[in-house]
């Protein structure tokens, strides 16, 4: 009977993991969590496709450049991701409250004008 027991306990909890490693894969915001070795290959395709729908919204947040994995990105999701960073840059480097998160080679000469007038003005 303790054995039984034993076998129960153990199986119960190989099958939870196998299932908390399929959810924390397929949520697509751990990937160095997640065990693609206990996955069948359909699980694995679906993590990937995840993984990368959770990369391209990090990308496209513009606010976490250095999370975002750029060679993980389409040439066209790459020309928006750089158009949102830009944007986010300079909103960064207008607000004068973050100036070393300000990127001021990522400027234009006219923003870097711009942004020079906000700091005098501050």
């Amino acid at each position: 009977m303790k054995k039984l027991l034993t076998l129960l306990l153990l199986s119960t909890s190989f099958s939870t993991f196998a299932i908390s490693n399929l959810e924390i894969c397929l949520s697509g915001k751990s990937p160095l969590l997640c065990d693609q070795n206990r996955l069948t290959s359909e699980e694995k395709i679906e993590v990937k496709k995840v993984e990368l729908a959770e990369n391209l919204k990090i990308c496209l947040s513009g606010k976490s450049p250095l999370l975002c994995d750029q060679n993980r990105l389409t040439s066209e999701e790459k020309i928006e991701v750089e158009k949102v960073e830009l944007a986010e840059n300079l909103k960064i480097c207008l607000s004068g409250k973050s100036p070393l998160l300000c990127d001021q080679n990522r400027l234009t000469s006219e923003e870097k004008i711009e942004v020079k007038q906000v700091v005098i003005n501050d």
